[in-house]
């Protein structure tokens, strides 16, 4: 489903989800973001908004298949003035918040796109398709032995867990 909203339009793609940071944005990138392996339905939409949009979001391809990187700034300038953006919206497959839930890789979801128009260098126009939220379909437990990606993370998590529980929980 597509649909338009101040000067905005928004559509959803279906697939395998992971990556997903939506409770703290990427330090080094001041972004949410979130990876899709798209569905073969869903891989035909993005394919056919990069050709009738021309939107700049590139696919990559590992040993699941296709996959995009959706993100959502924490603030951006407008009008000369940096005015925060709100979160990506995360609810359940029933539609109740998700709040301060980790998102296993390989949960199944709807993610929800806001494709708007931004200027270029050159004085024209360009498509870009920005992360508006996620309904995840199927959760998939957070395992730091595999949704962590290298030793030292593990390793790091580990020693965290050693630490003393606060005691304000």
């Amino acid at each position: 489903m597509t649909f338009t909203t101040k000067g905005s339009e928004y559509t959803s793609v279906k697939g395998k989800i992971s990556w997903v940071k939506y409770i703290i944005p990427d330090p080094t990138y001041n972004k949410w973001s979130i990876t899709v392996h798209p569905d073969e339905e869903s891989l035909k939409k993005i394919q056919m908004l990069q050709m009738d949009r021309g939107i700049k979001n590139q696919f990559k391809k590992d040993e699941d298949g296709y996959y995009m990187q959706f993100s959502r700034p924490v603030d951006r300038k407008f009008k000369g003035k940096l005015v925060p953006m709100r979160p990506p919206i995360v609810e359940d497959a029933d539609g109740k918040p998700l709040e301060n839930v980790a998102i296993g890789n390989g949960s199944d979801g709807t993610v929800r796109l806001e494709l708007y128009q931004h200027p270029t260098p050159s004085g024209g126009k360009a498509w870009a398709a920005r992360w508006d939220g996620v309904r995840v379909d199927n959760l998939v437990p957070f395992n730091k032995e595999f949704d962590y990606p290298t030793d030292e993370q593990k390793e790091a998590s580990k020693a965290l867990d050693a630490e003393p529980k606060p005691v304000w929980e």
